[in-house]
C-alpha cells in the first residue's frame, strides 16, 4: 500500500493533539487530512479509532500512548494495516495473594536464572515430580481415578496455571562482617591486613507472586495457598538452595496471606 501526504497530515494532526490534549471533532480531523469523506470513514474504522478516546460533545482526544510513534513507526504499524492498537482491560482484584522474595548475592543470578528457567519446561518438571514420589504428591493433591501418567499430566497443568514466571531486581546493600567493633578496632585490624568490616554488596531479589483467590471464601484460598507453598518449596526453594549452595545464608521473605521470614543457614 502506497501512502500519500494525507496520511502524513493525519499523523501531524494526531501528534499535535496528543501534545496539547485538546479535544476535536471528527470533521476537524478530516479537514486537517484532506481525505474524502468515504476514505476518512474507512481509515477511521480500520486505523485511527484505537488511537482516539471519546469525549463529551461528540469530540475526541488522542490517547497518550500515541507519544511512542514517529512518522515511520506510525506508517508501518498503524497506517498500512488494520491494527488493534488500543486494548481494553478488565480489572480483576485478588483478595488473597502469596508473595515470595529471595535475597541473595548478585553473583548467583546467572546460575539461578538458568535453574529456574528449566522449570518452565515439562520435560524438566515431570522428573522432579517423580523424584518427590507419588505418595507425597497424592497427600497434597488427591489423586482421582487416573493412571500415573494422567495424574502427572494434571499436576503439570495445575503447575502451568499457577507458576507463570518470576522477576529479578537489583538492590545495593551494606553489611557488617562479624561482631560489633569500635572504629579503633577496625583501623587496627585493617592495618594488619584483616578483611574489611563493612562490605558493599549488590543483592538480587527474586520475586514470585501467586494469586490465591478473588472471593471471600478464606478456606478455599488457604487450601490453594497451602498447595502453592508446598509445590513452591519442592520445585523452587530446593532448586535455589542447590544452585547457590556456597552462601552462608539465604533469606526468603513471605508476605501476603501470612508474613514470615525464612532463613536458610549453612550448618557449618
Amino acid at each position: 500500500m502506497t501512502l500519500g501526504s494525507d496520511h502524513h497530515k493525519a499523523f501531524d494532526f494526531l501528534h499535535q493533539r496528543c501534545i496539547t490534549q485538546e479535544p476535536f471533532t471528527l470533521d476537524e480531523f478530516r479537514a486537517a487530512t484532506g481525505f474524502s469523506r468515504s476514505s476518512f470513514d474507512t481509515y477511521l474504522s480500520k486505523q485511527f479509532r484505537s488511537l482516539l478516546e471519546p469525549r463529551p460533545g461528540n469530540t475526541f482526544r488522542v490517547i497518550l500512548a500515541f507519544r511512542q510513534f514517529t512518522w515511520p513507526k506510525f506508517r508501518d504499524e498503524i497506517a498500512t494495516q488494520k491494527r488493534r492498537f488500543r486494548r481494553k482491560y478488565q480489572a480483576i482484584c485478588y483478595n488473597h495473594v502469596l508473595l515470595f522474595e529471595f535475597f541473595m548475592p548478585l553473583r548467583n543470578e546467572e546460575w539461578l536464572k538458568s535453574a529456574l528457567d528449566s522449570l518452565f519446561f515439562k520435560d524438566a518438571v515431570v522428573p522432579r515430580l517423580k523424584a518427590i514420589g507419588f505418595d507425597k504428591l497424592e497427600a497434597q493433591f488427591p489423586r482421582k481415578d487416573e493412571t500415573n501418567d494422567e495424574f502427572l499430566e494434571r499436576l503439570c497443568k495445575w503447575i502451568s496455571d499457577v507458576f507463570g514466571g518470576y522477576s529479578i531486581s537489583h538492590v545495593s546493600g551494606r553489611f557488617k562482617v562479624g561482631n560489633l567493633k569500635s572504629r579503633r578496632e577496625i583501623v587496627e585490624a585493617e592495618a594488619v591486613g584483616v578483611n574489611r568490616y563493612l562490605v558493599d554488596e549488590t543483592t538480587a531479589v527474586v520475586r514470585f507472586i501467586f494469586p490465591c483467590g478473588s472471593g471471600k471464601d478464606m478456606n478455599e484460598a488457604e487450601c490453594r495457598a497451602a498447595q502453592i507453598r508446598w509445590f513452591f518449596e519442592k520445585l523452587f526453594v530446593e532448586t535455589i538452595l542447590e544452585v547457590v549452595n556456597g552462601e552462608d545464608e539465604i533469606w526468603l521473605l513471605e508476605s501476603g496471606m501470612r508474613h514470615q521470614l525464612h532463613i536458610f543457614r549453612a550448618e557449618d
